[in-house]
């Protein structure tokens, strides 16, 4: 087990839109021997400390009230490079809603706690996350630098017989092999994950190898094998599409947008790939549907775009109501006034 002291020298940030739940929390991690606690109530709060330090670990609440939600707030912080594969983010949520599950598993927190919580349960939690995480900081410096090879060597140093849980180092280091575009050695690595069991993020790889080297037909294949096994692996989804796309059928592509915005409506992205190809396949009252759902889904998001405004704008014209075209666009103009 870690040591005691290991977690006490931690950088931890707590955020909870509710005082007692951040004074509960940030005792609970002084018990534990840390000194170096900072809270935040908020979005704004939050980023603001995280683009100013960096945190060993994160306790955020996913429903933090008007604003930003915890999951919001794990899509920047990673866009930004706020936080690195070292850092542990803990989402804690009292909601069990669907559409809350799948949208919080779509980011990929370290860890989900159900409230309410205690101060053993939280312990326990970070001495299992920080065993794992702290072997992880020389991969994370060099990826931070673009040392890619570098970043592949130090995973091979990790993959070591005994590793306690080689999967997360064997999907960052697929990742790395397939930026450096060494799709031979991704491909073994797939392969041989593969020959042990039906694992989802492998088999999504083996199709991505196919879709990068435009055999769009065989990854099309792939993904579909991945979603019969596991229809609630979004990735697949999404690259399923991309390679339709790549084939020209849009049809299909809409049909498994669809499918997968039923099962996991809150993301940004895919609502709005919705709405443009159930625009450019004619089907103006999906298109406003999903354009409208981006819209508000992502007030609060890094990810909100004009396209979809944009998107909703053309739709509205087109169905001969022009003022409302011009509202949309009006909107857009508010939502991104600091925007060039």
């Amino acid at each position: 087990m870690i040591s005691t002291s290991a977690l006490s020298k931690s950088r931890i940030l707590v955020v909870d839109d509710f005082q007692g739940m951040r004074t509960m929390l940030r005792e609970f991690v002084r018990a534990m021997g840390v000194t170096q606690v900072d809270t935040a109530a908020n979005g704004r709060e939050t980023i603001n400390h995280l683009s100013n330090s960096r945190y060993d670990i994160v306790i955020c609440d996913f429903n933090l009230g008007p604003g930003q939600n915890g999951q919001q707030l794990l899509e920047e912080a990673r866009l930004h490079d706020y936080i690195g594969l070292s850092t542990i983010w803990v989402m804690v949520t009292a909601e069990k809603t669907t559409d809350m599950v799948m949208g919080a598993a779509e980011v990929k927190p370290d860890d989900y706690l159900l409230k309410p919580i205690n101060q053993s349960l939280l312990e326990t939690r970070l001495e299992k996350l920080m065993i794992r995480k702290q072997s992880m900081r020389g991969i994370e410096s060099a990826i931070r630098d673009k040392r890619f090879l570098e970043g592949i060597a130090q995973c091979n140093q990790l993959l070591q017989p005994g590793l306690a849980n080689p999967q997360e180092i064997l999907r960052i280091k697929s990742d790395l092999l397939l930026t450096v575009g060494d799709f031979d050695a991704a491909r073994a690595l797939f392969e041989s994950v593969l020959a042990t069991r039906s694992v989802p993020w492998a088999k999504t790889g083996l199709g991505r190898i196919y879709y990068l080297s435009g055999q769009y037909a065989q990854a099309v294949e792939v993904f579909r094998q991945v979603l019969s096994e596991n229809r609630m692996f979004m990735e697949a989804s999404d690259w399923l599409v991309k390679a339709l796309e790549a084939l020209g059928d849009s049809a299909q592509a809409q049909q498994i947008l669809m499918t997968a915005v039923t099962l996991s409506p809150n993301s940004v992205a895919r609502q709005k790939t919705l709405g443009d190809t159930a625009y450019k396949n004619g089907d103006l009252t999906l298109a406003r549907t999903a354009f409208e759902k981006n819209i508000k889904i992502s007030e609060f998001s890094v990810y909100k775009s004009p396209g979809a405004f944009a998107g909703l704008a053309k739709v509205l014209s087109d169905t001969n109501v022009p003022d409302e075209a011009l509202k949309v666009l009006s909107r857009s103009k508010a939502a991104f006034k600091n925007n060039p």
